[in-house]
């Protein structure tokens, strides 16, 4: 007898499972991309606390005939293509017919449908193993698919699911980026216990991103569209001041359906490339329009990723208009001029991707007083005048001079360009604008003092510094003191110095017990994105070990009633942002021994002045001796110097004395 053997159809099932099953978010997506290609305009999702015990989506689509139910769930078997022309040229979801029939294998199905043609319409009930049995069903036009216990007869995939905050994480991050590709479209996601979501219909991705983000404002988003039939690209926008070091905000979507692909994101970071701080990434949600013959979505068994047949086009043009959109916000938003219509394509994935227009090289963008749909005026501060975080300011971009901003003055550093590099030939040229004789030749130049620029750990290196002899003589850039202390002239940075002091300090108050709080008179509301919630609401005994008090006061808001005492008024909600993301949206541990000194960091970071705040010269000095005073006073915790000296001979050696 040969060794090799034709598998069973149920473990084949089982196998292909594997591929497209991978956790219950995987049964949510399957099913609701089937109702989106039922054609439906209201979309209700009902999910048990993981998705484990239940994944219930109901749609008004076209439903199913009742002689195609036993037909739809076998494998790749499917009414959406026909032939290799169809599969080329497909507009819908999916295509492959086996979703369902992977599903049904590790799971129980229930399928209640009626195809508006038929009276009634059909139930079919589906156990692994067993006999589908089919029974008449008098519903609205439309199908309900419902899938309980999977993995229920494969234990050891079971085992590997997540908690069950984890996995309703996944379900609400699959339900959000589906809806997001669908503004057109209602959808709603419950739990049996309460809903969390209820989207009506809208006629503007802008108008979704704001149902989905309540802490969003008209003014924090900006549309901005180009192309043309062939290729256009339609990027909704998140204000600078509002970005995070992830890609929680970052978003691609191709002919509707999100994708991932590390190029097109590259293409985002490139025309985001000197207009945001290089540790941040764009908030950006892109819509692409392409022919669906130019791109192959059958490469992966999820069809996340997808290959490009001009991806070197589609590169260019995503990165021109991530620019574009960003110098919209820079010069008042009113330069492009108003579209007929900012809808993403109708579901009939038959007709003309995006609205009919000009062609390539036509730009469209919302007028700058109101956005599509009618959610609003929008209202634009200018930060004043020769204000030193105005765009490109830092870059030498003198044509910005006289432009009007179009954006609020920025509370973070996120809109910050960098300064621009020396040049490369300046080391070379001599400094002797005067005319260069010998005596010039003879001076010593930059590279032959390396005394000139020596850092406190290595001049100190025989102990600590005095600071008896301390004199704080002034500021300088509103960023620096100016010290000088014996024969030695110092620059210190105020920002990583207070980083310094505030870090020693909360740690030494962490480890005796814990962090002193501040009573606020007024609380302050948090509002997180539902998948991070219950991990927030798990972390709140560790907060309130760091000196936070908070609550949960709705399914995504809490409600802040004291925070640490170093971070006095100092941004407390973007503290909290900064230590969600440092424990991945609250999901790991706060007050682990590997990430204490990350989280002290941060709060210390938020509590310290900043570049130009108002320091007196009595503020100045007791600073710098508070400094000295630390275990470490020559870098921050993050290791950046806090203070540059120039000894009595090195100087005197630059200038020739």
């Amino acid at each position: 007898m040969g060794l090799i053997r034709e598998l069973p159809a149920a473990l084949v099932n089982q196998i292909a499972a594997g591929e497209v099953v991978e956790r219950p978010a995987s049964v949510l997506k399957e099913l609701l991309e089937n109702s989106l290609d039922s054609g439906a305009t209201r979309i209700s999702v009902v999910v048990d606390s993981s998705g484990e015990g239940l994944v219930r989506v109901e749609d008004n689509g076209s439903g199913i005939l009742r002689e195609d139910l036993p037909r739809a769930f076998l494998r790749h078997a499917t009414s959406k293509i026909a032939s290799f022309e169809d599969l080329v040229r497909t507009r819908t979801m999916g295509f492959r017919g086996e979703a369902l029939a992977s599903i049904a294998s590790v799971s129980r199905v229930t399928v209640e449908t009626r195809h508006r043609s038929e009276e009634p319409g059909g139930r079919m009930e589906i156990v692994p193993g067993a006999d589908p049995v089919i029974s008449p069903w008098s519903g609205p036009v439309g199908t309900t698919v419902a899938v309980r216990d999977l993995f229920f007869n494969l234990p050891v995939r079971r085992k590997y699911l997540r908690s069950p905050q984890t996995e309703q994480g996944h379900l609400t991050e699959t339900f959000q980026r589906v809806v997001l590709g669908f503004p057109e479209i209602h959808f709603e996601l419950s739990t049996p216990t309460r809903k969390l979501f209820s989207l009506p219909s809208r006629d503007s991705p802008l108008l979704r991103l704001l149902d989905l983000y309540p802490a969003f404002s008209e003014e924090d988003l900006l549309l901005h569209e180009r192309g043309g039939e062939e290729l256009r690209v339609t990027a909704v926008l998140l204000r600078p001041d509002r970005l995070r070091k992830d890609r929680q905000y970052q978003h691609l979507f191709l002919n509707r359906r999100w994708i991932r692909h590390p190029a097109l994101f590259e293409a985002i970071t490139q025309g985001a490339m000197g207009r945001i701080s290089r540790d941040l990434h764009a908030g950006v949600w892109a819509y692409l329009e392409i022919p669906p013959d130019r791109f192959d979505v059958n490469v992966h068994p999820t069809k996340r990723e997808v290959r490009l047949l001009e991806g070197d086009r589609i590169f260019s043009l995503l990165r021109r208009v991530i620019t574009e959109a960003f110098e919209r916000f820079s010069e008042g938003g009113g330069a492009l001029r108003e579209s007929s219509s900012h809808a993403l394509p109708s579901s009939d994935r038959s007709a003309a991707p995006f609205p009919e227009g000009p062609g390539e090289g036509h730009e469209s963008g919302l007028p700058a007083n109101r956005v599509a749909g009618g959610r609003g005026d929008v209202s634009f501060v200018s930060p004043p005048s020769g204000s030193p975080e105005r765009p490109g300011a830092a870059l030498g971009e003198e044509s910005l001079e006289g432009a009007s901003s179009s954006f609020r003055e920025p509370t973070s550093p996120a809109f910050r360009g960098g300064a621009v590099p020396s040049s490369p030939f300046a080391a070379k040229k001599g400094r002797g604008s005067f005319g260069g004789g010998s005596e010039e030749s003879e001076r010593p130049s930059f590279r032959e003092i390396p005394e000139l620029l020596k850092s406190l750990p290595s001049v100190f290196s025989g102990g600590r510094p005095s600071s008896d002899a301390l004199s704080v003589v002034g500021q300088w850039a509103g960023t620096y003191l100016v010290a000088t202390n014996g024969e030695e002239l110092w620059l210190v940075d105020w920002h990583t110095a207070h980083e310094r002091i505030n870090y020693e300090r909360y740690r030494k108050a962490l480890m005796e017990g814990g962090g002193a709080r501040q009573n606020l008179l007024f609380p302050l509301s948090y509002r997180v994105a539902l998948s991070v919630a219950d991990h927030l609401d798990s972390r709140l005994e560790e907060l309130a070990h760091l000196g936070f008090d908070l609550d949960r006061s709705g399914p995504d808001l809490f409600r802040i009633r004291a925070v640490p005492a170093l971070l006095e008024d100092r941004d407390p909600l973007g503290a909290l942002d900064e230590l969600g993301q440092h424990s991945r949206n609250f999901e790991v541990p706060l007050l682990r021994s590997d990430r204490i000194d990350e989280i002290l960091m941060t709060l210390s970071c938020h509590r310290s002045v900043r570049k130009n705040d108002t320091i007196g010269p009595e503020d100045g000095e007791r600073l710098v001796r508070e400094l000295l005073a630390t275990d470490h006073p020559y870098s921050c915790p993050h290791g950046r110097p806090t203070i540059l000296s120039l000894g009595r001979s090195a100087i005197d050696s630059w200038f020739g004395r």
